[in-house]
């Protein structure tokens, strides 16, 4: 679980996504490659600033250079507020579903991933615990002998 208070984050990587969507919605845009490369950035990045919602952040997205000097220009801002947002988890599977995209930021925070129909409740639903929440100071840890 993401335990830090603040984050900044200027996003890289988003070539991931573009190879694994699915006939969706948009398809008859994205067809055109650079059309598709750009959704594909542009969807990698929602599904991040979601991502950080549903673990409880405040999330803002700006740019922070000129357009004419990259076209990757966005710092992703967050703050965590909160536990764990189930209407942000929601609206996370939600974006993600129509494309059927599995992004590299579900095998590092698995309660992203979508449940199966059928199955137990979700841990995912439950908020999570504060950053400090079960923490003793490390001076009071019992040592392993």
């Amino acid at each position: 679980d993401l335990e830090a208070r603040f984050i900044i984050a200027v996003p890289c990587c988003q070539s991931e996504l573009l190879n694994q969507m699915k006939a969706h919605p948009l398809s008859a845009m994205t067809r055109h490659g650079v059309y598709a490369a750009r959704f594909a950035d542009l969807l990698t990045d929602g599904l991040r600033t979601l991502a950080l919602e549903a673990a409880g952040y405040e999330v803002s997205v700006a740019e922070f250079v000129p357009t004419e000097d990259t076209p990757k220009n966005l710092m992703i801002r967050a703050e965590r507020v909160r536990g764990r947002t189930p209407a942000a988890l929601q609206r996370y599977w939600d974006l993600a579903a129509p494309y059927g995209v599995d992004p590299a930021i579900q095998r590092y925070l698995p309660w992203l991933k979508p449940r199966r129909s059928g199955s137990a409740k979700d841990p995912a639903r439950s908020p999570a615990p504060s950053p400090a929440a079960g923490r003793e100071h490390p001076s009071r840890r019992k040592r392993p002998r």
